[in-house]
């Protein structure tokens, strides 16, 4: 699919297709602002889903755009090592 319509679009894409009203929508990124994610997050909160999101770094853009309804992040601040560090602090 990401070569027919980006990987911008690759979960929205799918959001569109399959995710109804009352469906959860779980997203994973270790910075929270990977666009494809954001953009997805975005579709499911039209859509009345409920979402869930595991975020690293600060939980950035879908923490501060309130996009999940559960966000658990794992503070670290540098990204790469949020996906190999035990974590200091969730909220």
């Amino acid at each position: 699919m990401a070569n027919d319509v980006g990987p911008d679009l690759i979960f929205l894409r799918q959001l569109i297709a399959l995710g109804r009203t009352g469906d959860v929508a779980v997203a994973i990124s270790t910075s929270g602002g990977s666009r494809n994610i954001v953009m997805a997050l975005e579709e499911a909160r039209r859509r009345n889903m409920l979402t869930v999101a595991l975020l690293g770094c600060d939980g950035g853009e879908v923490v501060r755009q309130g996009l999940a309804d559960f966000p658990i992040v794992v503070h670290c601040d540098y990204i790469p090592a949020s996906r190999k560090c035990r974590p200091r602090s969730i909220t």
